[in-house]
């Protein structure tokens, strides 16, 4: 078993168990390992232990991060110089529903293994159009046909999705820009541009989103355009949660969004440690 799938399932009785009160050592129990074979696992994938990464995902610790967040992205910024705290050179270009509904339209699609499990990610010519983990590759493919179902499909990489795999990876370089050729409204593209100015290791909450784009009102808007994400890890919907610290619903689960929160918090904590 790979130390991603005992994450999620430690994570699973951690938080969706019938018994809330099951202890570290009984999870690690449950999943047949000792607690320090469970803290290595956090700690190869996380850099953290299982109690720390609990901790980070801890309703007190997200509102202290919230409260908090602009600083801490500078100061990762600062200290560690490579992608922390920095936003992802990501631009969006809108593609017209001609574009979506044309049937000459030819989009790449290949599977991936990102930190976060298997990812199936499709390009056109001019940008990545869709990011979505899926474990199973039929039902992943037949996911990107109900996006793009007069679109020619190929299976076969090129440079576009070579380099926007390459961000999920946190690697130490300079990355080339990422452009995203992404179908919406007017509206959840204002929202997903916004998103993809968010630093590694920020959070922030649908209602700081709507007024930030001008939209103070439209917090539910928000809401509904992020849960609408074509584009996973990327376009960062995974770091917005309540005001409350609750972490919040995900397109791709809740388990998968506190891994991620906890994975990027993790290495953040480890930085900030040295």
């Amino acid at each position: 078993m790979s130390d991603l799938q005992l994450i999620t399932l430690a994570l699973e009785l951690k938080y969706e168990s019938t018994t809330n009160s099951l202890s570290p050592q009984d999870i690690a129990k449950e999943l047949n390992l000792s607690i320090v074979e469970l803290d290595n696992v956090f700690m190869r994938w996380a850099h953290t232990n299982f109690n720390d990464f609990t901790e980070l995902l801890s309703a007190r610790n997200i509102k202290t991060l919230l409260s908090h967040t602009n600083q801490l992205s500078l100061f990762l910024q600062t200290k560690h110089k490579s992608s922390w705290g920095q936003q992802r050179n990501l631009s969006i270009l809108r593609m017209t529903s001609q574009e979506q509904n044309n049937p000459n339209l030819e989009l790449d699609y290949n599977f991936y293994l990102t930190p976060f499990g298997q990812a199936i990610a499709a390009s056109s010519t001019q940008g990545v159009c869709y990011i979505s983990f899926d474990n199973n590759k039929i039902e992943g493919l037949k996911n990107l046909r109900v996006s793009y179902p007069e679109a020619r499909l190929t299976e076969r990489t090129n440079n576009i999705l070579e380099n926007a795999i390459d961000a999920f990876h946190l690697k130490d370089y300079k990355q080339p820009p990422i452009l995203l050729h992404i179908k919406g409204t007017d509206f959840q593209l204002k929202v997903w541009q916004y998103l993809t100015q968010l630093p590694i290791a920020q959070l922030s909450t649908y209602l700081d989103i709507a007024q930030n784009i001008g939209s103070p009102k439209s917090y539910r808007a928000v809401g509904s355009a992020v849960g609408k994400n074509p584009i996973a890890y990327l376009i960062p919907c995974h770091r917005i949660v309540r005001s409350t610290g609750v972490i919040g619903d995900y397109i791709w689960g809740t388990i998968m969004k506190r891994a991620i929160i906890g994975w990027e918090l993790g290495r953040a904590s480890r930085i900030l440690n040295k």
